[in-house]
């Protein structure tokens, strides 16, 4: 009697196991686009349906959002035009890089200045036609 139990069993697990691969599987959906001076790709997959370009545009929005605060590509941005500010007038700037500095002194403070976020690149980039004559 256990034999026949065992291979019951056996059985069902594997009439389980081949129905539930047969069953309709979840499709990848796919996002692409430009952010930050690069590209973005995100795969990713859902059990019921959704309303891929609704959220493609809540990406895009919140991407651009975080450009428009704290890109080094754009020169519109609020960290680009901190960074080049040469007047003693203030910025108004968002929550965001209030705690980017913060995070940056505390980052300074614990390495005893080696990360020192107050200053530029000590040699900047040679000019293209410089960089294929080295």
């Amino acid at each position: 009697m256990l034999k026949v139990n065992t291979l019951t069993r056996f059985f069902v697990i594997a009439i389980a196991l081949f129905a539930s691969s047969c069953s309709q599987q979840a499709t990848t959906e796919t996002i692409s686009g430009w952010a930050q001076g690069t590209t973005y790709h995100l795969t990713f997959w859902a059990e019921h349906q959704i309303d891929k370009k609704q959220i493609e545009a809540e990406i895009t929005s919140e991407l651009q959002r975080i450009d428009n605060s704290i890109s080094n590509y754009l020169d519109s941005s609020v960290i680009s035009r901190f960074n080049t500010n040469d007047s003693l007038e203030s910025i108004e700037v968002n929550q965001e890089i209030t705690e980017l500095f913060s995070a940056a002194k505390a980052i300074s403070i614990q390495s005893s200045g080696c990360y020192d976020p107050t200053i530029l690149p000590c040699n900047p980039p040679p000019p293209p036609e410089k960089s294929k004559q080295l």
